[in-house]
């Protein structure tokens, strides 16, 4: 029998499946390999084998749905309204970000590093608390401290040291005016008593773009900080 169409009575979700569930609904999308990274590794399994079983699970459910990107082997997994109906039974509806229903190519490169990035820093211990760009346009009016939503940050989590930080992953060049105007506007926002974040980390995939935010960024300090991609996924960035 289905029950609100949840499932049969007997089917049950541990915890950690609904984490896996919320993680995929917060980053739009994730692959085997990233969900045994984030949620698995650390236990005696020696491969993604029982991941992927827990995945196979929850899409046989109904919960996931798999898809394939045509510029890759991989397959990832997105949530359905199903498994969002379950988080929205279990969790405060108005806190939950409404399911993809496909990805989009257009982003799917830079939201792939994002959550590379994310799964290395909460790894490293140096992140806690992620707030997913998709969390932060949905609950912007709370979160934003005033910001505009064109200068939102990818994220915003909490360091080592219990400071909020906005992270900003940079894939491709943009206009040099645009990296300017969005230091600025953090710059700004930092000053304030009541900002959602203390310090930014940007995260330059192109040599070049860590040279001009680099420069741009050093008149204000060390609230900002600019690292190469390859620098932060080897070293533990402050």
């Amino acid at each position: 029998m289905d029950m609100d169409g949840l499932g049969s009575m007997n089917f049950k979700i541990t915890e950690r499946e609904e984490e896996i569930l919320r993680f995929v609904l917060e980053m739009k999308f994730s692959s085997v390999d990233q969900i045994y990274e984030k949620f698995f590794e650390w236990e005696s399994s020696s491969s993604s084998r029982y991941a992927y079983e827990r995945l196979q699970k929850l899409v046989k459910a109904g919960f996931l749905l798999a898809q394939k990107i045509h510029t890759e082997d991989k397959t990832y997994y997105l949530i359905t309204p199903k498994g969002y109906r379950f988080l929205a039974q279990k969790l405060s509806e108005d806190s939950l970000v409404r399911p993809i229903k496909t990805i989009d190519g257009r982003y799917f490169e830079h939201d792939l590093y994002v959550l590379k990035c994310r799964i290395f820093r909460e790894k490293t211990g140096h992140a806690s608390h992620w707030i997913s760009e998709r969390s932060l346009k949905h609950q912007w009016a709370i979160l934003s401290g005033g910001l505009s939503k064109i200068y939102m940050p990818d994220a915003i989590y909490t360091n080592k040291k219990g400071e909020k930080v906005a992270f900003e992953f940079e894939l491709s060049t943009k206009g040099k005016q645009r990296y300017v105007d969005k230091v600025q506007k953090f710059a700004h926002l930092m000053k304030g008593a009541g900002s959602p974040f203390q310090r930014a980390l940007f995260v330059a995939y192109k040599k070049s773009v860590f040279e001009f935010l680099t420069e741009i960024t050093q008149p204000y300090g060390n609230v900002f900080l600019v690292v190469k991609y390859a620098d932060f996924m080897d070293k533990k960035v402050g």
